[in-house]
């Protein structure tokens, strides 16, 4: 079977198996959902969203994110893990949407990662999110499961997100990375692998 093929089959089993929406974070706006994935990096989708309703609260715009002290930005993120370092991505990256992009968060992954604490898996989210199209992000669960599943041979996120761009349409890309992120994080774990349920086993390459 060619690689296009076989990306396409899995791409319509993943599809017909997941549910139609899938947010594994919500947000009000796209600069919302911004903050949001910034917060979660090493930290639990959960855990951000129960830290996110009350940071908003106290912070309702972009710009007062900008013009907050960092301490009070601290204050409000301290139980999730390494909030100094968010705290301080997050106003920086505020001023900078204020300030240089007129207020917009940029669709652009150029200009995207060109904000403190955006790599290309949260630019791409960000995109994906807000165009529904054109976006492979590349997280653990998605690594995972495009390995085992004989689609890429690395581990390198730029890598894996220039293969898979290559083999799906752009506007297949965004679904593909969110159901195969689902399908990674219900069924196709890191440590026993749930392989009785999955409905994919006929493309791993691992079993």
């Amino acid at each position: 079977m060619l690689i296009k093929e076989k990306i396409n089959n899995i791409y319509d089993e993943l599809d017909k198996n997941s549910p139609k929406s899938i947010e594994f974070l919500t947000a009000d706006s796209t600069w919302q959902l911004l903050i949001c994935i910034i917060l979660s990096a090493q930290t639990t989708d959960k855990q951000v969203m129960k830290v996110a309703p009350e940071l908003f609260k106290r912070f309702p715009t972009l710009e007062s994110f900008a013009q907050a002290d960092v301490d009070d930005i601290k204050e409000s993120i301290k139980s999730i893990g390494f909030y100094n370092a968010k705290a301080n991505n997050i106003k920086l990256t505020a001023e900078s949407i204020v300030n240089d992009f007129n207020g917009s968060v940029p669709l652009d992954i150029e200009k995207l990662i060109s904000l403190p604490g955006v790599g290309r898996k949260t630019a791409n989210c960000i995109i994906g999110h807000t165009t529904g199209e054109g976006a492979v992000i590349v997280d653990t669960h998605f690594k995972r499961v495009v390995n085992r599943l004989g689609l890429v041979k690395t581990e390198d996120p730029e890598k894996i997100e220039e293969k898979i761009k290559k083999l799906l349409p752009s506007e297949k890309q965004f679904r593909f990375s969110m159901t195969a992120n689902l399908f990674g994080r219900e069924i196709c774990h890191a440590r026993s692998p749930e392989c009785d349920k999955c409905y994919l086993k006929n493309y791993c390459i691992v079993i």
